[in-house]
Order: structure tokens, then sequence, then C-alpha cells
């Protein structure tokens, strides 16, 4: 976007807000009240805008067709709610009935504006009521700021600011620039009522360079047909808008001219007041398609459809644990997928909702041999949260195993208006080229971009069109450099398994710890007191100032005594009371291991511990995918991998570590992606040397300003 237009863009912006100042403050509004006012009155006025005749009343333009076949209706005395019907059934896009514009109104006496303004609102199409309705919900209530303007005889004041102080003509603000005006009305409005962080704005430097990666196959092999592009949570439309005009100028280079007419845009958004922003900008568009206002976590607008392009930026970090209690995500087909032969849930934790707006998407990509893309923004968390078997886990396994995820790129910090963590633009498709097949693309773009040079917010960095193609470039060139690193799909999986260090016992029975036995039983309950006792006799027979360091002879010929004084009691009874067994069984690591009935090693539960094993580890192997831990095959070759990484990493160490296969869940497996890890860059240091040179200098400075202070005190 040119210095110019930014320009344009920020005076208009600053305009706007002037309807605070002059209009609201200390006038019966709040804060929080204010986009109540400046929100629907922005978007009326482009609106009515709209509504203006552009063939001087030659009759040869959309308006002037319309007000003519109205004009017809009214001849025929049909009512109101005939003529909006009829002109449902002609697709009229939008049309005010009462022959009102906003200059007649602003012309009322302050004692009927109210009433004139209201017919006015009535008389447009249906469409455009159901999005003025949108600005009046729950929390929003542009009706009754309208009761308030009226009772503070500032209506006429409003509605003349918005009409003649400022040119929001689609001539003069085409859409995008609209959109970046809306946006930033909004980030100033969540600044002034401290709107939760979850909530980024993408400009639309970040969005051009979303929209050519998603649309950069097409370059080549570009068809003149129906085209969709999705946005599930849309905002104010940007994405699907900019993504558009991507692909006409992609039709324009290639002499298509009537593309706009086979372009449509879908998508969802909660927040009614944004939503209205976006309904309204497909209206005043050239493209077809429907933008509706829901939560698309809970209530898909669209769970059978298919799209070619699929833009998001959905919010980082907000909890979906309140539709938690009223939506059962469980069984919602969007988030559970087969994987080792079973339906497992991909559910991530409830604290954070993003993954579930990347899995709405993955839904609607085509199943048949037409290319769906996908460009979605997300915070850091989504790269590695969850552990082996979590639903952020199984999601990026599901993801990278049907060989869905082609490309991670990390953009700049504060490249949004209000966070300045980490972000990542991911790139999925269902059909990836050749030469990217099984493969992922990780690319460092952190270091690519210009100072702005006025802060938006907290966004202090931006794409310049240089750092987008530099971006373009790296991505398409799809080679392993300094920023750009190639990966099989494989390098992102481990397995966690535990591995055991055998239980080693060995049996202290001398006079002291006998006695210590005795003196701990006789606390003992009464039931325990009857079961134990008959045992001490048997103990007694042990005693010996040598501790017994093969654990399972002792525990034999204890047992075989034990039957030969008829007691039912044994070596078990005396393991079942921990506290009393832990007085004769200690701990020994030069001790014989403990073996179970079976003759199998007894694990010590003090020194077991986790190992990620990461599935390239062993080269040699070729690792399956996807892999399937219910196929003997797959198992034997993991086995193989661990037993490979026992080897080199673990009994060079300890001699007696081992895996045990026959444990349930003894092999989990899991994906993520390090990303720094990847792209990490040692910083230099001074030597020790040099720093203590450093060291031996600034002591003498102190020294030397120590003196100045004490002399000139003296």
């Amino acid at each position: 976007m040119s210095a110019s237009i930014n320009a344009k863009i920020s005076e208009v912006t600053n305009f706007i807000w002037q309807v605070a100042d002059k209009f609201l403050y200390s006038r019966g509004f709040q804060k929080t009240d204010y986009r109540d006012v400046i929100l629907p009155m922005t978007l009326i006025a482009r609106l009515d805008s709209a509504l203006k005749c552009a063939c001087f009343n030659q009759g040869t333009c959309k308006n002037c067709k319309t007000e003519q076949t109205i004009s017809n209706y009214k001849d025929q005395q049909l009512n109101n709610d005939e003529i909006h019907r009829r002109l449902l059934d002609k697709q009229t896009t939008f049309y005010n009935l009462s022959g009102l514009v906003l200059k007649d109104i602003a012309k009322e006496k302050n004692e009927t504006i109210k009433d004139t303004f209201k017919t006015y609102l009535e008389g447009f199409s249906l469409n455009v009521q159901n999005i003025l309705d949108n600005f009046d919900g729950t929390k929003r209530k542009w009706k009754g700021s309208i009761e308030t303007l009226d009772k503070n005889n500032n209506l006429g004041g409003v509605i003349s600011f918005f009409i003649n102080d400022i040119d929001l003509s689609i001539q003069n603000l085409d859409n995008h620039c609209m959109g970046t005006i809306f946006e930033e009305l909004l980030r100033r409005f969540n600044e002034e009522e401290n709107a939760e962080s979850g909530q980024h704005y993408t400009l639309r430097d970040a969005i051009e360079l979303m929209a050519q990666i998603a649309i950069n196959p097409l370059l080549d092999n570009f068809e003149n047909r129906k085209y969709s592009i999705y946005d599930g949570a849309c905002g104010t439309l940007g994405m699907a808008t900019i993504g558009a005009n991507k692909l006409l100028e992609i039709a324009q280079a290639k002499n298509i001219t009537d593309l706009a007419g086979y372009l449509e845009l879908y998508g969802q958004e909660v927040e009614s007041s944004t939503c209205a922003i976006a309904q309204t900008d497909l209206l005043l568009s050239d493209f077809k398609g429907k933008i509706e206002h829901a939560n698309t976590l809970i209530d898909d607008k669209f769970p059978h459809s298919t799209f070619d392009f699929m833009l998001s930026n959905p919010p980082f970090g907000v909890s979906f644990a309140e539709d938690a209690k009223h939506y059962n995500f469980e069984t919602d087909f969007r988030f559970k997928k087969i994987l080792d032969e079973e339906e497992v849930s991909l559910l991530p934790s409830k604290s954070d909702s993003q993954f579930l707006f990347l899995l709405n998407n993955i839904s609607k990509m085509f199943d048949n041999n037409n290319t769906s893309r996908i460009v979605e923004v997300h915070n850091g968390s989504v790269l590695f949260s969850g552990d082996a078997l979590s639903g952020e886990s199984n999601t990026r396994r599901y993801l990278i195993e049907q060989d869905f995820l082609e490309t991670i790129i990390a953009l700049p910090k504060n490249m949004f208006y209000n966070t300045g963590i980490n972000t990542y633009l991911w790139i999925l498709t269902n059909h990836k080229e050749d030469k990217r097949k099984h493969k992922i693309q990780l690319i460092d773009a952190r270091e690519i971009y210009s100072k702005r040079n006025k802060n938006l917010g907290t966004k202090n960095a931006e794409f310049s069109h240089a750092n987008q193609q530099e971006i373009l470039k790296l991505y398409n060139d799809f080679l392993e450099q300094e920023n750009s690193k190639i990966f099989d799909n494989t390098d992102f999986g481990y397995l966690k398994v535990t591995i055991n260090r055998p239980l080693r016992l060995s049996v202290h029975l001398n006079n002291q710890t006998f006695t210590q036995f005795k003196d701990a039983l006789n606390n003992k309950p009464l039931k325990a007191l009857n079961e134990l006792t008959p045992l001490t006799k048997i103990l007694e027979t042990f005693l010996t100032d040598t501790p017994y360091k093969d654990f399972n002879a002792f525990k034999l010929e204890f047992n075989k005594l034990a039957k030969a004084h008829k007691l039912k009691q044994n070596v078990k009874t005396l393991e079942k009371h921990k506290d009393l067994s832990a007085i004769l069984f200690k701990i020994d690591e030069n001790a014989q291991i403990v073996l179970d009935d079976k003759n199998n090693k007894i694990a010590d539960p003090n020194l077991k511990e986790s190992e990620k094993i990461p599935l390239n580890y062993d080269k040699s192997l070729n690792i399956p995918t996807p892999l399937n831990l219910k196929d003997k095959e797959h198992i034997r070759i993991l086995e193989t991998l661990i037993k490979s990484y026992l080897n080199a990493e673990i009994l060079p160490y300890n001699s007696d570590a081992y895996y045990d296969s026959t444990l349930k869940d003894s092999l989990k497996l899991g994906y993520e992606i390090n990303f720094n890890k990847i792209f990490y860059t040692q910083e230099n240091t001074e030597s020790l040397e040099t720093l203590a040179l450093q060291l031996k200098d600034l002591e003498q400075e102190i020294a030397l300003q120590l003196k100045e202070i004490l002399e000139g005190a003296s």
C-alpha cells in the first residue's frame, strides 16, 4: 500500500474519530459506547453513497434501474414486504424503498429527524437491515444510540458530519482502504476498552503475503473458472477480499476480464459489529458469496462446503471452555480423525482454541483432484505444545502424516496491532507439488521486514513489496539455505518411551532392624497385627549381620519356610505393608535384580525415565508414513529404532537399562516442530581473557570515581 494511500487512510480515520469528541463525549455516552455510533454511521454513510446515481440520470446504471423497478412496483400499489420479496427474487444487491438519502435527512428539524431517519433505515433492503441488526446485539445498542443522539439534539449533527465533511464513497475509498479504516477504528476501540489480547487485526502487508503464497501455484496453470475463498474468523473480510483481488491480478495478466463474477467469498465472524462490516464489504464488492454471523467452532454455517483457498488469522490463546459447557466438541467430525486404526480426538487444551480453526479449515478441503490451499496465522505454542498423544500432538501428527503441511514461515515480531509475540504462517494443501511431497519447508523471515515510520499500536514492523518478494523467493526456490530448511515429514516425529532400570533390593535382617520391625508392628491396627505376627517367627530364623543381596533367593526360602509352618502369609504379605517392609528391604545398586513370579524384571519406580527418540535417529531405518501402531511390521521397525537408541545413548551409562514393550501405552508417538532449535545461532561471546581485562578496567574506573567523590567530600 503506497504512502499516499496510507496517508489518506490515516486522515479519514482520524477525522471519523472526531465524532466522539464533537458529539459523544459527556453527552450521554461512555467510552465503551462510542463504537455503537461510529461504526454503524460509518457503514450507513458508505452504503448511502452507493445509492447515488452513477450515470447522471441516464437510466443506465444499476441504481437507476433498481429505482425504476421500485417505482413500477409502487405504481402497482404493492406494499414494502412484497416489494422486498420481489427484489430478493431478482437478486438485487441492495436498495432503499424510502426514496430518502442522508442529505435529505440532515435538513430535517430536530422534532422530526429521528422518525425520518428510522423510515430511511427501514427502507433498506432486507440484507442491509440484517447487517444493521448486527450492531444491536446483546452488548451493542445501535438503536438505543439513535434515541440518545436524538434526545441530546445531536442526531442531525452526526448525520451532517458523515455526509458533508467526509467522502466515504467507493470511488474515493476502495474496499481495501475502507476495510483498513474499519480495522483501525476497531483497534482504537479495543484500546479504549482494554479488549482482550486474543484479537489481533491483520494488516494488509501481511495479508498480501498470505494471499500471494496461497495463490502462487496458480501462476502457471490458471483456469477461467469459479474460485472460492473462505475465512472462518473473517473479521472485516480483509483476507478474503485481498485474496480475491490477487486472483483478479492474475486473471488480468492473462487477459481474462470477467473473473470477478466467478469469485465467491465466504466467512464467519462471531463479533456482531465486525461481521456487519464484513457483510457490507461483500455487498459493495463485485464478488458473490455469504458472510455468516456465528461462532465457527460451535455453529459451522458451511459444514459440507469445500473451498479453493482458506485464509485465516484466528484468535490466539482464547479459551473455548465456556463453549464446551454447551457444545460437545468430542462428537464434531472436524475434531476427530482415525489414527492407528482408532478414532481419536484432536481437541487441544481448552485454554487455546486456535488449532480448532485450522481443523475447521482442513474439513473444508476438497477430497478429489481439486486443490485446496490454507494459509493461517498462529502463535508459537501450536508448534510444540502438548505431550505425545495429546490433542495438539495428534493434530500435528495428522497434518504431517497426511502430507497436508507444506511450509511454516516465522514472521517478524510486532507484525500485528496488539501483540509482540512470535507468529507463524502455516501453509497447507491437499495436493503438494511433486518436489514438496513428503517434505516440509521451514522459512525464518523474522529479520525480513521494514520499520514503520509510525507505530500502529504495537505494530512497528511491516512488509514492503521487496520484503514480500524476498520471502516469496525463499518459498518458491525450495532450497536448503540459511533462512530456508527442508525436512522429511518424519523428521518432526518422535517416540516417547519409558526406559526402566531394574529394581535391586537387599534384605537387612539384623537385631536392630528386627527390633524396629517389631516396634512398628505393635503400633499397627489389630487386623495387621494378627496377620503379620506369625511371620516374625519366620523372620527371626533369618537373622544375620550380613545383608541378603539376592532378594529372589531370600523370598524363595522364606516362602518355603512359611508354607512348612502352614502359613498363608508370605513375602507378599510383608510387601503389602510398605512402611514395615521398608525397614527390612532396602534399595541396593549392588544387589541382584528382583524378578516377579514369571521371572520378569521388576522396574524400579524411582529410576524410570521418559525418553524422546526422534523418528529420524537411525537413518538406516525406513520409517513408514503414516505410521500405524497396530501394524506388527511398523512396531517391529520402531522397536528396532528404540534398540538402536538404547544401545548408543543409554546402555553405555546404565548397562542394566531396558525397554518393556509389554506395558500398556509403552509406545507413544508424538510430533513437534522446534523452530527455534532449528534456526538457533549462537551469539559470539568475548573470551575469558578479554572479559577479565574488561573487568579490571571497570574496577579501576570505579576506584577512580570513588577517589574523586571522597576528595570532593573533604
